[in-house]
């Protein structure tokens, strides 16, 4: 496990935020940029200072189907990023020595935050309209795990077309999770994107390209790996 990473953090002059993205990421595609992107436009929009961003690899027992290693997923990740100015990759999530629930990744980044800049910073957790809706299964999430995200992070939640409104959000926050409805914010005008993980491993399956749909620089290390392919795919990279 490496060091929490600061490179590309900027110094709060006040009203600072820090944005995260938690997920498998296998593999990171053009769509996980573009939300974090989106989220902070919604940010600055809204008189924040971004400060910097992070991608959080799931650990390898996640079990999810379609789950390459750790190692693979970092570096991917990794080079998705390395053109941007304010996102990172943290590994902690990663490497740990077991699978941790979202709300205690979103603790470890309170806590290096807290250590970096104090409580002044806030913290949000960005997310599409999908995960959003599953808080509100006590099958995928307990409720005490959801509280105790929303104690530590905002949400930051992208909608899929016009799926979601912030007087449907209040509502329904306001119904299972009484006094959180000020930690729910919905970012509007963000671009649609129907690109995801699993339609990149799809086409991979069938010997499609997938040059579009991913970083370049992830489109390479894809094929030069030959990751997801159950048969040797006909493109090369030198």
């Amino acid at each position: 496990m490496s060091s929490f990473p600061t490179s590309k953090l900027a110094e709060n002059s006040g009203n600072g935020v820090v944005l995260v993205n938690c997920g498998s990421f296998s593999p990171v595609t053009l769509a996980h940029l573009i939300l974090m992107e989106s989220a902070y436009n919604f940010a600055h929009y809204n008189g924040l200072q971004v400060l910097g961003g992070y991608l959080s690899p799931v650990h390898d027992s996640y079990g999810k189907e379609g789950l390459i290693t750790s190692r693979q997923r970092l570096e991917m990740c990794r080079l998705a990023v390395e053109d941007s100015t304010w996102l990172m990759v943290d590994d902690w999530e990663c490497c740990r020595s077991e699978y941790s629930p979202t709300f205690l990744v979103m603790e470890h980044f309170r806590s290096q935050l807290d250590r970096l800049y104090g409580v002044q910073v806030q913290l949000a957790f960005v997310c599409g309209s999908d995960l959003y809706r599953s808080l509100f299964n006590p099958d995928i999430w307990p409720k005490g795990h959801v509280e105790r995200l929303l104690d530590t992070v905002s949400l930051f939640v992208i909608p899929r077309m016009e799926d979601l409104s912030k007087s449907r959000v209040d509502k329904q926050v306001k119904a299972y999770l009484p006094g959180y409805q000020d930690k729910v914010f919905i970012v509007d005008q963000a671009p649609l994107c129907q690109i995801s993980s699993t339609m990149v491993r799809d086409t991979l399956r069938k010997g499609g390209s997938v040059k579009y749909m991913v970083p370049e620089s992830v489109y390479r290390y894809i094929i030069r790996h030959s990751l997801y392919q159950k048969k040797q795919s006909n493109h090369s990279v030198p």
